[in-house]
């Protein structure tokens, strides 16, 4: 039995949500998903009314439910995109020295790991 009514509505609601989650195919539950992100068209519009000497820029930006710390974020570092995340793996051994080691393996496949160390070292160094 719920202790209070608003509890029967919000079970509902979650209910819900993770009923259509399922029905489209999502395999996440409903507190797994990630929130969407504001547009780069909707920081784009409250850039432009900074930038136009608008009063009103933050009413701009709460029309578009943007926070107001997003909003100042947003002017401060003035442009509306964001940078890509990411890159390029660091890699510990460039390709030249594993076709070094390949070359080493390829001639005797008997070496030890000390003798690969003691020959790629005294041929790198």
């Amino acid at each position: 039995m719920p202790r209070c009514p608003g509890e029967v509505t919000a079970r509902l609601a979650l209910d819900w949500k993770i009923i259509s989650q399922f029905a489209l195919g999502c395999t996440k539950m409903a507190s797994q998903l990630r929130t969407l992100k504001h547009t780069i068209t909707e920081k784009q519009r409250v850039f432009d009314a900074h930038r136009a000497g608008r009063h009103d820029w933050l009413a701009v930006a709460a029309s578009n439910d943007i926070p107001t710390t997003t909003t100042y974020n947003l002017v401060r570092r003035g442009r509306a995109d964001d940078l890509p995340r990411g890159g390029a793996r660091h890699i510990k051994m460039t390709p030249e020295a594993k076709a070094c080691l390949e070359q080493y393996l390829d001639e005797d496949c008997t070496y030890t790991l000390n003798q690969l160390r003691t020959s790629f070292s005294s041929t790198v160094m």
